[in-house]
């Protein structure tokens, strides 16, 4: 699979940046998952981003940090063992943009950037192909993706 190699770099961070996209339910995250697992595989150290276009919960409400950040605290930093994350409110300031988002990026060799956000033309991530070194458009008929959506769900 030839997604990397003998390219030039469209990004800010000089590292290859292969962008999903496609409507929801339609394999984003299922091919996004197999292509972490080969190049990890073959030892590349990669990152991945990820839009969610609802409110999204990565600690519930019984959790410390969700009562820290449910009592006012702007950042929310958790730090385990094998692992930390950092969660920011967005209280009257935009979302970042993936520029950004690079920057927040500790070096890897490459960056797989996952939505269905990326080829919209709206402010929020116009220009956001430009930056993509290969973009993969995953296209599943209606039928199927409304029959993964219902089956989500029940």
């Amino acid at each position: 699979m030839d997604l990397i190699e003998n390219r030039p770099m469209k990004s800010a961070l000089k590292t290859p940046v292969i962008g999903i996209a496609g409507w929801k339910k339609s394999g984003k995250t299922t091919l996004t998952v197999r292509l972490i697992e080969e190049f990890t595989r073959r030892g590349l150290k990669v990152a991945s981003i990820k839009h969610a276009h609802h409110e999204f919960q990565i600690d519930d409400q019984a959790t410390d940090s969700a009562r820290h950040r449910q009592a006012g605290a702007g950042e929310v930093v958790v730090v385990g063992g094998k692992r930390w994350a950092m969660i920011h409110e967005l209280v009257d300031e935009p979302e970042p943009n993936l520029d950004e988002i690079f920057r927040w990026l500790s070096p890897c060799d490459l960056v797989i950037v996952e939505g269905n956000y990326l080829l919209l033309d709206d402010e929020m991530w116009r220009g956001v192909t430009e930056r993509l070194d290969r973009t993969l458009y995953i296209d599943t008929s209606a039928v199927l993706r409304r029959r993964r959506l219902l089956d989500r769900h029940r």
